[in-house]
């Protein structure tokens, strides 16, 4: 039990109430983001994934409206999905607290704790028009989780309630998109704002053992399996935080210098590469969920399914599916003959899977992709042809049809037009394609061997498959023929 000057200087100190009063333990950055919501009036925190911030930005909901008399905290995200996450955090820091404060904290809802009508916790999805400007009280306290997704309009609310009382703000998360509001404060509003980095390398786990400094990521990548498994004493097992393993996979399967490398391990903003086919902002926009426009837009569209095909040995045969720009699902497989795999994902596709009719099948019938696209023809499915090095539609902009396949998708991403896009290896590949003009002017794909000079291994198989799920396809009258359809791809304008 507390004194109850121990109670007065943990209320005061939301490190200290995060410790004293919720029973956690916080590291250094943890610590430093919680101070800085005390001392400052705008904290953004970028981080790394599995970097802690979520755990303690969580607390300070309560800490606030224990802290304060009259109080209000507001927590945004982008979708209700987001804001059911954090708000787990939430109602589990309450569960986990000593029990003064929990008998002075009501049962909170899925959303909500409520002390008095002027004393209370809310968390709401900015995707459903929330009415920013009608948050108002003498103490507030925002925070916006996930802070990338959530639109302008909604900063430009938040910016008209900031005007009058005691108002903070803490706006967090990974570093993906090099644009918006998120952004700037960490660069051109960054004279008024706490911008705080974690870095996988400032986390707990990626310490030293012997506590001598951090870990070097030539270390971790010469390390055993068994310092790979190795966490912190300070974090419960398993850890919730970024692994060894991780990093190191990510190293290997990234790089160094890869965006994703940039922003899910470093906690620092890629820059768009102006030579890059789908650049890392829109891909990551793509993985937002669907609008409800677009849901009852898509819902009686058949399902197209993309097919990249590897032999025996060589990387994935990938599937991917979407009906308009949401995409429904992705499979890989590693077996040497997938066709059995695949033909019993395309019926359960056409059997219902996704509540919508199947319609076609794009297949790279280059190599082994021809007979493997004839097998799926012969079992009745609507297959179509794909010739990466064939004629363009638009011969006067493109190479080939590789090109103009790669420009239609950066097209409906440019858009904003693609929701659903979660698959993390697959925005990996898609982010590291780069296209440049050829000696006639026209736009072509840089091949594998020249990724692989750039230090880019592997084949971007889920890429292709992604790719080939949202070309436009039309029929040909003449061309290979795949199940007697005559059938080649063709890509159409949006």
């Amino acid at each position: 039990m507390l004194t109850p000057a121990e109670r007065g200087r943990a209320i005061i100190d939301p490190a200290k109430f995060s410790t004293a009063l919720l029973n956690r333990r916080l590291w250094a950055k943890q610590r430093e983001i919680a101070h800085s919501v005390a001392n400052n009036p705008l904290t953004a925190v970028k981080g790394c994934h599995a970097s802690g911030k979520t755990f303690v930005a969580s607390g300070l909901p309560l800490w606030w409206i224990t802290r304060h008399n009259k109080a209000v905290a507001y927590v945004l995200a982008p979708t209700l999905r987001q804001v059911k996450t954090f708000w787990g955090e939430v109602i589990m820091a309450r569960q986990n607290s000593n029990e003064d404060l929990r008998d002075a904290l009501p049962e909170p809802t899925s959303t909500r704790i409520e002390i008095a009508p002027d004393r209370y916790a809310q968390g709401a999805s900015s995707s459903r028009g929330v009415n920013v400007q009608g948050i108002h009280g003498k103490n507030v306290l925002l925070i916006g989780d996930e802070a990338p997704g959530i639109e302008m309009e909604i900063w430009d609310a938040v910016e008209g309630m900031r005007a009058g009382g005691n108002v903070r703000m803490l706006i967090q998360g990974n570093p993906v998109v090099p644009s918006g509001y998120f952004y700037d404060a960490f660069t051109k509003s960054r004279k008024i704002w706490k911008g705080i980095t974690i870095s996988a390398f400032d986390t707990p786990n990626l310490m030293r053992e012997d506590g001598s400094g951090v870990l070097t990521e030539q270390e971790i990548l010469d390390m055993s399996p068994e310092r790979l498994a190795w966490t912190h004493p300070i974090l419960p097992k398993p850890s919730p935080l970024i692994s060894r393993s991780w990093v190191k996979e990510r190293l290997i399967l990234w790089g160094p210098k890869h965006p994703k490398y940039l922003s899910r391990v470093l906690g620092e903003f890629p820059s768009d590469d102006p030579y890059s086919v789908f650049p890392l902002s829109w891909l990551e926009r793509a993985q937002r969920d669907p609008f409800e426009s677009e849901l009852a837009k898509a819902k009686n569209v058949p399902v197209q399914v993309g097919i990249d095909v590897a032999g025996p040995g060589h990387d994935e045969t990938v599937l991917y599916a979407r009906a308009g720009g949401i995409v429904l699902g992705m499979k890989a497989w590693a077996d040497p003959d997938p066709r059995g795999p695949v033909l019993r994902e395309l019926s359960q596709i056409k059997g219902g899977k996704y509540g919508r009719k199947l319609g076609k099948a794009v297949v790279d019938i280059i190599g082994i992709g021809y007979n493997f696209g004839l097998h799926l023809a012969d079992n009745g499915f609507d297959v179509y042809g794909f010739q990466a090095g064939g004629r363009a539609i638009d011969t006067e902009q493109f190479a080939n049809q590789k090109a103009e396949a790669h420009w239609q998708l950066r097209t409906y991403l440019q858009d904003n037009l693609i929701s659903q896009l979660s698959d993390e290896e697959t925005v990996a590949q898609l982010s590291t394609i780069q296209y440049r003009e050829n000696s006639r002017g026209k736009t072509e794909i840089e091949s594998k061997p020249d990724r692989n000079k750039r230090g880019i291994p592997g084949s971007p198989d889920r890429a292709e498959a992604a790719i080939q799920a949202f070309m436009r396809v039309t029929p040909r009258v003449t061309g290979t023929v795949l199940g007697g359809a005559g059938n080649l791809v063709e890509i159409s304008p949006i």
